[in-house]
């Protein structure tokens, strides 16, 4: 899954159905500031990542009862990984800047 901001200043969700990955992508002109308040995430320990509530990409999903079950099952999957926290009900992305 593939997490963009809109030129008009949303954010938005491609890729969702791709749950082996999940990044956040910014244009150049963009901030990670920016996306941290779009997306009501917070910066990880690690350079170059963020915790993004797993709410908030369901809210940006184009759902599914399928899509559903396959977010889930990704999020008990990434969990020993340290990806998903539980507690916190939060995803951890990349963060990547656009060419």
């Amino acid at each position: 899954m593939i997490v963009t901001i809109t030129p008009a200043g949303a954010a938005a969700l491609l890729d969702q159905e791709r749950f082996g990955t999940l990044k956040v992508v910014l244009a150049p002109a963009d901030s990670l500031e920016r996306a941290l308040g779009l997306l009501r995430a917070t910066a990880a320990e690690e350079p170059d990542h963020v915790w993004i509530p797993a709410h908030v990409l369901q809210g940006l999903a184009q759902r599914t009862p399928a899509w559903d079950e396959s977010f889930a099952a990704m999020l008990v999957k990434v969990t020993p990984y340290g990806w998903y926290d539980r507690a916190t009900q939060r995803v951890k992305a990349h963060v990547e800047r656009a060419a």
